[in-house]
């Protein structure tokens, strides 16, 4: 995600960052005393490894995000019903 907002033009940026946001919470979330930028550099740093892992990882990554996405879009639909019930 870092490679794509760092290359990317204004629009495509803002539409990536949210997806950026979510994966540095899971490692985060996972490893609180992680340091986000040797982590970056360290999987940046070797060009050919990263230009190998980044179409597998982009494909896993984006799969992940979709079941995300469609888990959250199910929930906030069963909010609205929920919401027009109690009304």
């Amino acid at each position: 995600m870092a490679a794509i907002i760092g290359k990317a033009d204004e629009s495509k940026r803002a539409a990536v960052t949210p997806l950026m946001m979510y994966y540095v919470g899971r490692a985060t979330g996972r490893d609180p005393a992680l340091k986000l930028e040797p982590e970056l550099r360290r999987v940046y740093g070797d060009t050919a490894a990263f230009g190998k892992s980044f179409p597998v990882e982009a494909a896993r990554c984006g799969a992940e995000m979709e079941v995300v996405g469609k888990d959250l879009m199910r929930i906030g639909d069963a909010l609205k019903q929920s919401e027009n019930v109690s009304k």
